[in-house]
């Protein structure tokens, strides 16, 4: 079996490395900031893909995302 890894998105990540460049974000992590969504993802849902929590709220930007299916949407522990 052969991976094949684009060379010009290599955390596979939704970004290229040129814009991972431009933002601040490891080009080879694709969570730059560990807080459960992917660096693309936080760029087209709006939030900072170098701040684990955005808005202040205390939950991390990867929590509340699946909130309506979450057993515990407050609880940043339980996804």
């Amino acid at each position: 079996m052969t991976v094949a890894i684009d060379p010009e998105d290599l955390d596979c990540d939704g970004l290229s490395n040129e814009d991972e460049a431009l933002l601040g974000t490891d080009p080879n992590v694709d969570d730059s900031d560990s807080d459960g969504l992917l660096d693309g993802e936080e760029v087209n849902r709006g939030t900072d893909p170098l701040a684990a929590d955005t808005d202040g709220d205390t939950l991390t930007d990867g929590d509340g995302v699946d909130d309506a299916t979450d057993a515990a949407p407050l609880d940043e522990t339980v996804q």
